[in-house]
């Protein structure tokens, strides 16, 4: 999923309902219980737009799986779908909801009239309504679209073991098995899902769509209604049908289905796969989002006339890069889905939609850096980020993404595509873990690091630093000396907590160059560079601004202003102390750490701190409010000349922003009194 704006949030509506999958044994299940096997799915749906609710069912073929009967199943679906009833061929079942530990997520406890033994099979079938009053949150309602012309939802159902599991094990229990789907909708709609359309069918003033879809199912199941116009497109390198809606011509498309096209066939290509043998595209807004399925891609309207912007292009390459990526397969366990889903897809959306149409790979990874460097988010290691936890924020797609633009630095684009293949191939249809990827990296890279001095220990550096921690190389030039033309000597530091294969740009007369100098923390290099007859030469680090490093200031920032805040004053101390260990001249930090002097009552120390911020600025206002804050302290602490003194500056020179020179009037009325 790429989040695109979210100003035009229309009316949602999210549902929750099909199983994932496996083509196989389901994976390893907690406390040694293996569960429950769905062989096949059966989806009956009636769509009613006018409403703005859907009636539902999902049978399940389900096979008691383990060495002992099983007695309860538990199902989990997002927190909009209200259940009506689970039955069998037998009758009713017995079911209740129950908490559930996985955000945005119920769950439903289904009891057997006796234990199910290894092995029995029984199908279970699970009535449920979609409609607005249902009580969605977070991304179950943003998952979910509802007018007069159109309803959107993703059906997102789980058989697991047990209740109260946490999102890791949710999605570790996922399968992904076959299903077929009946959809009831009014004439004039079209049902669209993933899978292949079998059959349309009339039925009185409403048409009935099916669908099939082998396994590998996807891993959400979409469900999409409206009063679509179709439009086949043949001849381009993949087979294509577009929807339209309202006044939209499909032939005013025909650049941006050629684009889509073209981008299906290369990320085949770069990933040693077949093109996808036909791809339905659909403009429709659900939620200001655009969403990738095997087959099928949701994007806004909109698209079909800005997909020249870059950023739209690589957005759109995002959603295609998902029918391998999170579909074909899935990553689970901590960090998976964040790195190998969504880092993996926005890495390989920024490649393909360069190399198709954007020309613009070195500013897409640019915005990207500078997204994450910029984002408040707290910062923290891959493998810490829970399954959902930083969709919203969108960090997790740009430092996966940017992560893996340094393993391709490390490795070799080549090799990295032809790596990733492999991880493909090995896991299709299936899930994997970061363990998984990792294995797969040392087994098939490694070899080819020789030139790297200790590089059978470099992949696992690698994936140390960026994977298991926060540290980040920050690489600068620190001095250079070019005593005579033709000829300079650079010095190169690493202010950084993590090591890099820093891009050193040399611009040597009219010649531009870029080597790679792989750098350890603290470390400090001098390279002589000798270019005879070249006239000036001119060192840069990062000359494309692409390199994942530098200081996630504004994070750390935030969380030091949340401590104080909270009135947790020693870990506040200790996160600006961290920040301005990294990067003494930060103006805003030493602001930040006044403030909390002031709370803890030390007056003295707070002076001093704002008096430093207001000397190093860094913010429009700065210095304003440093000196506005230390004239406080001053006059708490009785020097009422100094206090004056800060407070008349503040009148004369100051930016007056939040209402400083008001304070700065009352202040010195007070001092004055």
């Amino acid at each position: 999923m790429m989040m695109m704006s979210l100003t035009r949030l229309f009316l949602l509506l999210h549902c929750a309902a099909a199983a994932f999958a496996a083509a196989g044994p389901l994976p390893a299940a907690p406390a040694g219980d293996p569960g429950f096997l769905v062989h096949s799915q059966e989806f009956n749906v009636r769509v009613f737009p006018e409403k703005g609710s859907c009636e539902a069912a999902v049978a399940w073929d389900v096979e008691a799986r383990g060495p002992e009967p099983r007695a309860q199943l538990t199902a989990y679906l997002a927190d909009v779908a209200e259940v009506t009833g689970v039955s069998s061929p037998g009758g009713p079942l017995a079911w209740k909801r129950v908490p559930s530990l996985v955000p945005f997520f119920s769950s439903v406890v289904v009891s057997f009239p006796a234990p199910l033994p290894p092995g029995r099979r029984e199908t279970v079938t699970f009535a449920y309504t979609l409609s607005p009053s249902a009580a969605a949150t977070g991304l179950a309602a943003m998952n979910m679209a509802v007018g007069p012309d159109k309803m959107y939802f993703f059906e997102c159902w789980y058989p697991t073991i047990t209740p109260f599991i946490d999102e890791n094990t949710f999605v570790r229990a996922g399968q992904k098995p076959p299903f077929t789907l009946a959809a009831s909708v009014p004439a004039g709609f079209v049902f669209i899902t993933a899978g292949e359309l079998a059959s349309v069918a009339a039925e009185g003033d409403r048409a009935v769509y099916t669908y099939r879809c082998p396994a590998p199912a996807p891993f959400l199941i979409p469900f999409l209604a409206g009063k679509f116009a179709r439009a086949r497109i043949a001849g381009g390198p993949v087979p294509l049908d577009l929807f339209v809606m309202g006044n939209a011509r499909a032939e005013e498309a025909s650049g941006f289905t050629d684009f889509i096209a073209q981008s299906a066939a290369l990320q085949a290509r770069l990933l040693g796969r077949p093109p996808p043998a036909h791809l339905a595209v659909a403009l429709c807004e659900a939620g200001g989002l655009a969403r990738g399925f095997p087959g099928l891609i949701i994007v806004p309207p909109g698209f079909q006339h800005s997909w020249r912007d870059p950023a739209v292009a690589s957005t759109v390459c995002h959603e295609l890069a998902h029918t391998y990526f999170g579909n074909l397969v899935t990553a689970s366990g901590p960090g998976g889905n964040e790195f190998l889903s969504e880092g993996l897809a926005t890495y390989a959306g920024i490649k393909t939609a360069a190399g198709v149409a954007a020309n613009a790979e070195d500013a897409l990874f640019s915005h990207a850096l500078a997204r994450l460097m910029g984002s408040d988010t707290p910062d923290s290691p891959i493998v810490q980020v829970r399954p959902m936890q930083n969709v919203l924020s969108g960090e997790v797609y740009s430092k996966g993404a940017l992560v893996f633009n340094e393993l391709a630095r490390l490795l070799g684009e080549e090799r990295l595509w032809r790596l990733l293949g492999t991880y493909l191939a090995r896991h299709a249809g299936g899930f994997a873990t970061l363990d998984d990827f990792r294995r797969l990296v040392r087994e098939e890279a490694w070899p080819h690091l020789a030139c790297f001095d200790g590089h059978r220990a470099l992949l696992d550096r690698f994936f140390a630093q960026y994977l298991d921690s926060t540290a980040l190389p920050w690489v600068e030039i620190a001095a250079t000396e070019a005593p005579t033309p033709g000829k300079c000597e650079c010095t190169v530091r690493n202010r950084g907590d993590g090591f890099g294969l820093a891009p050193i740009g040399i611009r040597a007369g009219s010649r531009s160059e870029e080597h790679s100098l792989l750098i350890a923390p603290g470390e400090t290099r001098t390279l002589s560079i000798v270019r005879p007859g070249a006239g000036r030469i001119a060192c840069t680090v990062d000359p494309r601004g692409t390199f994942l490093h530098g200081v996630r200031r504004t994070s750390m920032l935030a969380r030091a202003a949340d401590l104080r805040r909270k009135g947790l004053t020693a870990e506040a101390r200790a996160a600006y102390g961290e920040l301005l260990a990294r990067i003494p001249e930060d103006g805003e930090a030493w602001y930040g750490l006044g403030r909390l002097e002031e709370q803890a009552g030390r007056q003295a120390r707070a002076a001093e701190c704002h008096a430093k911020a207001a000397t190093l600025g860094g913010t429009d206002w700065l210095p304003t409010w440093g000196w506005l804050r230390e004239a406080s302290c001053r006059i708490a602490l009785g020097d009422k000349a100094r206090a004056r003194a800060l407070l008349r500056r503040v009148l004369s020179e100051g930016n007056d922003m939040f209402d400083a020179k008001r304070e700065a009037t009352a202040a010195l009325k007070t001092i004055e009194e």
